[in-house]
């Protein structure tokens, strides 16, 4: 995004809320014979979405606050949009079940964590709705379908439960604004039960759910809501932990690192604007310059926000009294950062970040500008033990060095089983009383160091067994161009190439990684006991043990 042309503020927010809306609105069911009117069809399913209403209301309530407060141009005249906003609230009231739960068609049925997702983003924009000095007839009408729709969804949550972790701060903060929009409600026991659990932040400041690209940003809005309706005490040390963490765990292109993400965003490289909204709202309790600068880190880097990352954005910005950051604050660009607890490693230098793991197949990744390089693998062929997944990582100048032991819990490998002597129903069930030959495991050492824009890696075998297919292999991003001593091409999604000797290059436009030097020790395209892949381009440096390998990323 254009920090020029779209400078973070009320009116920009709005602005593009209004753009947004106009094409959203476009998408409503307004049948009044259809059963799903009011409601927002999903062209690919084919179904209405009970929670996608309850944002869409949330965001036409905003856009009317900001109509009113910025003068921001609604996406058509106000008596329509109140038209279709009722029709919105009368949907919502519709498709609650008895108990006040509505469902996600995709997975959960009567469902107490959506009705907090639902509640939530419809009362943010309640809150806002709440503030306009004279709400005429209409827009009454359609805050007390909401209020109605929000009080039949507490008494659900207050007796709902949860799946996952998030949810118990996402359905606390969907009884505390329940419980400002109808103070008669008892909903402060279900949110102690909820809090005296203790909020899940780990001695780093990571979450349960280790999810930068999604689900940090859930639980740390959730958290500050529930801050703002008095249980800031509580809640504020802990976001402030998972704040400072996560300025450590985004890319210099605004994307999160998600390589530890035990959700549905591992691997995946989402701009977590959600996680700028939830900076943003910290200000609101303490100010803190480079959570500001997180904010317009990621601010600028999303091309095209969502509806409700801008809801949450605008409500940020109302909590600060409409007060836009100083657009000069940026985010930290210089840092190494070790991270004991989960077995981590993060550096950034400007436009170049690396992220190193333990307990991963996939032992690192990097970024630098465009160019993206989302694992490196090291495995061997031996006996199915002998993927580089480090049991070890500890930190050095500069660095860490990572050990896998090569055992991984396997019954009897690597070797070979030796007869019982008498009937036998299940061979495997029957491995542990055996007698077995045992042969070397696959022991190696991994030591990365970083210098200006290079990272020099050493991979050595410890105890190997000789003569075993070995490999480093690089997935890059598709849409580079590969150039190499005496040549380049550009290489598809699912294609392997092999350096076999000096140094290769993969280049994105002006950026790019050089990696080798290349070894030339067999042409195994796709050996065993490796991680396949289809969507990547995947450069292989042969090895064969013992491997005693010196190499380097560079970012160019």
């Amino acid at each position: 995004m254009n920090p020029i042309l779209h400078p973070l503020n009320l009116d920009t927010t709005l602005s593009l809320l209004s753009v947004l809306l106009d094409e959203t609105l476009g998408r409503q069911c307004i049948d009044e014979r259809n059963p799903s009117c009011g409601g927002w069809i999903n062209s690919a399913t084919g179904r209405d979405e009970h929670g996608s209403a309850a944002s869409v209301l949330g965001a036409l309530l905003t856009i009317l606050w900001g109509h009113d407060h910025c003068q921001i141009p609604l996406p058509m005249p106000r008596i329509k949009l109140l038209h279709r906003a009722r029709l919105a609230g009368e949907y919502l009231l519709r498709v609650q079940s008895q108990n006040g739960l509505i469902d996600l068609l995709s997975c959960n049925y009567n469902s107490s964590p959506d009705s907090g997702f639902a509640v939530q983003r419809l009362g943010v924009g309640m809150i806002l709705a709440e503030q306009l000095p004279s709400p005429d007839n209409e827009l009454l009408a359609v805050l007390q379908l909401a209020r109605d729709f929000v009080l039949k969804s507490a008494k659900g949550l207050i007796s709902g439960g949860f799946h996952t972790p998030n949810h118990r701060w996402m359905i606390s903060s969907a009884l505390a604004l329940a419980g400002h929009f109808h103070p008669a409600l008892d909903v402060a026991p279900t949110i102690q039960a909820y809090l005296a659990e203790g909020i899940d932040v780990d001695p780093d400041g990571a979450y349960t759910e280790h999810s930068t690209g999604v689900y940090d940003a859930v639980s740390n809005l959730s958290l500050l809501i529930l801050a703002k309706f008095g249980y800031r005490s509580t809640v504020l040390p802990a976001v402030y932990r998972n704040l400072a963490y996560n300025l450590s765990m985004i890319h210099p292109d605004g994307t999160a690192e998600t390589g530890l993400s035990h959700r549905q965003d591992f691997g995946s490289r989402p701009i977590p604007l959600d996680l700028g909204a939830a900076y943003l709202l910290y200000q609101s309790f303490e100010k803190e310059t480079d959570f500001l600068g997180m904010t317009n880190h990621l601010w600028r880097q999303k091309d095209a926000p969502t509806t409700t990352e801008l809801m949450y954005l605008i409500f940020a910005l109302q909590e600060l009294g409409g007060k836009a950051p100083d657009k000069e604050i940026d985010a930290p660009t210089e840092y190494t950062h070790f991270f004991p607890h989960n077995r981590f490693w993060r550096m950034r230098q400007g436009s170049f970040s690396v992220s190193a793991f333990a307990g991963n197949d996939r032992i690192l990744n990097a970024s630098s500008g465009k160019a993206y390089l989302s694992a490196m693998r090291i495995s061997q062929s031996y006996f199915g033990v002998g993927q580089f997944i480090a049991e070890k990582i500890e930190p050095e100048t500069d660095g860490v060095i990572l050990t896998s032991s090569g055992e991984r819990h396997a019954v009897h490998r690597p070797g070979y089983d030796y007869p019982l002597g008498k009937p036998v129903n299940d061979v495997y069930a029957s491995r542990e009383e055996r007698e077995w030959r045992k042969l070397p495991p696959a022991n190696t050492i991994l030591t990365l160091n970083h210098q200006e824009k290079t990272i020099k890696l050493h991979y050595h075998t410890i105890e190997n067994h000789p003569g075993v297919l070995a490999q480093i292999a690089f997935d890059f991003l598709p849409g580079g161009i590969w150039e190499y001593e005496g040549g380049a091409f550009q290489p598809l999604a699912g294609q392997v190439i092999f350096l076999h000797a000096g140094m290769g290059r993969m280049l994105y436009g002006q950026d790019g990684f050089e990696i080798g030097p290349g070894a030339d020790h067999h042409r195994y395209w796709e050996m065993r006991d490796t991680t396949p892949t289809s969507k990547m381009v995947r450069v292989i440096v042969p090895l064969i043990t013992p491997v005693d390998y010196h190499f380097t990323i560079r970012a160019l």
